[in-house]
């Protein structure tokens, strides 16, 4: 996952969950990747004119 999307769903969990710190969040966010249940995935966008990863 790129990192701005993890910093997105932390900023998230932080302001929808009374009480929850930066650390809750991380602990929110590393518990189903831990698990499996999440995969985080990157990739490159091809050149079309190129047909290359770009």
């Amino acid at each position: 996952m790129a990192s701005g999307v993890g910093e997105l769903f932390r900023t998230l969990y932080r302001d929808r969950t009374p009480g929850a710190d930066d650390s809750a969040a991380e602990a929110w966010l590393n518990a189903p990747i831990g698990d499996g249940r999440y995969v985080e995935d990157v990739y490159a966008a091809a050149d079309r004119k190129e047909g290359r990863a770009g």
